[in-house]
């Protein structure tokens, strides 16, 4: 009889336990269902490639971030610099038509100018393209810190479970004072672990909004809405080749080698000195060149090795996943029969939001590593 009393002690200590979790009864897990919602759209946003139509979407955070961006505004004001500079150089040499001004100079300078106009035009596009990546970056490490926030919500409901369960054994005489210790410090660690999950979602929270200008305590709605979709590439040897041809900073090298070779052409034959120094300049631009399409053309190989390499991740994880959601669906099943307690099922439930981030996280890795690779000079 005293075995049968104490198995229905503990078996109402747990149902305490259980009952008390269902209905929020531990204060540090009542921000969890939020912050597991909106981690949840965006997980089923990308499983499924959904496209919701309401919230910030990407496209809208780059907008955004376009118009607040003071690099974009110093980058248009160095065109419309270069661009003065140019129109100063080219009435330079319309005037050495009208008898006037020494032709060598004027034309090595009207060519420089506008070497420098088109460089200014290619660095405000690499701006850009730096831009749309950073503000995808800082965007997704929102969602990935939300789905954080709710995987420790879940470790500490788990460890809430625990702390009540050892509690109840330990006033039955079932487990020792270091048992109980062990548990209310899991609870606590679980805690502490919560707590800096949510710092960092406040974090990047604040990152994002000084990026595309809003207050630092707004938190807007995040609307993933990129489906997941395989790089699709024909010949890699000619894909590597059109970023090069692209590439504004290999054309900057390029040009300087122009450059150092119209300086020659049209120095001052009695100037030998500056000959020499020039002809130093060339052999160091075109050693310079070489080195800079050298080391493009591993860049970019690297960053297509990346996004297949990633890709046959992702294809390991949404199996790890399904198996995770099969996983779960059968364990809430033996809790129906009775056959496992709640804490078997938010043990399942854990393993699933873990396995959601792992496949975000790459998911979003994917989406950044492809965009790299579409405009390497960006990454």
């Amino acid at each position: 009889m005293n075995r049968i009393k104490v198995f229905a002690w503990l078996l109402t200590g747990l149902l305490i336990c259980s009952l008390g979790l269902s209905e929020g009864a531990f204060a540090d897990t009542s921000g969890a269902d939020q912050a597991a919602a909106a981690a949840d759209a965006g997980l089923a946003a990308d499983a499924a490639g959904a496209t919701p139509t309401s919230g910030l979407t990407v496209a809208d955070a780059i907008l955004r971030a376009e118009l607040h961006s003071l690099d974009l505004r110093l980058s248009d004001l160095n065109i419309k610099s270069s661009g003065l500079n140019l129109d100063t150089a080219q009435e330079d040499f319309d005037n050495w038509f009208s008898g006037s001004g020494d032709y060598d100079r004027v034309f090595v300078a009207l060519v420089e100018s506008n070497i420098d106009y088109q460089k200014a035009k290619l660095n405000y596009d690499t701006a850009l393209d730096q831009l749309h990546i950073d503000t995808v970056q800082k965007y997704t490490n929102i969602l990935l810190a939300q789905a954080k926030m709710a995987a420790a919500d879940k470790s500490l409901e788990i460890a809430a479970y625990k702390k009540c369960e050892a509690q109840a054994r330990y006033s039955l005489g079932l487990i020792s004072q270091a048992e109980l210790n062990d548990a209310l410090l899991s609870y606590e660690s679980s805690h502490n672990a919560a707590e800096q999950a949510r710092q960092a979602l406040e974090d990047s929270y604040a990152q994002f909004n000084e990026l595309i200008g809003l207050d630092s305590e707004e938190r807007p709605q995040l609307t993933y809405e990129q489906p997941y979709q395989l790089l699709v590439i024909g010949n890699l040897e000619e894909e590597i080749e059109q970023r090069m041809n692209a590439d504004p900073g290999l054309w900057s090298a390029s040009q300087e080698v122009s450059k150092a070779e119209l300086r020659i052409d049209y120095l001052d034959e009695d100037s030998v000195d500056d000959y020499q120094a020039l002809q130093y300049t060339l052999a160091k631009s075109k050693i310079n060149y070489q080195q800079t399409q050298a080391q493009k053309r591993r860049s970019i190989t690297q960053l297509y090795d990346n996004v297949r390499e990633l890709e046959r991740q992702i294809a390991l994880h949404q199996h790890n996943l399904a198996t995770a959601e099969n996983n779960l669906d059968m364990v809430k099943f033996k809790q129906s029969l009775g056959m496992v307690n709640q804490g078997e099922v938010l043990a399942a439930e854990k393993n699933l939001l873990e396995n959601q981030q792992n496949l975000n996280s790459l998911l979003y890795q994917h989406l950044l590593a492809k965009m790299a690779f579409e405009t390497p000079w960006a990454a």
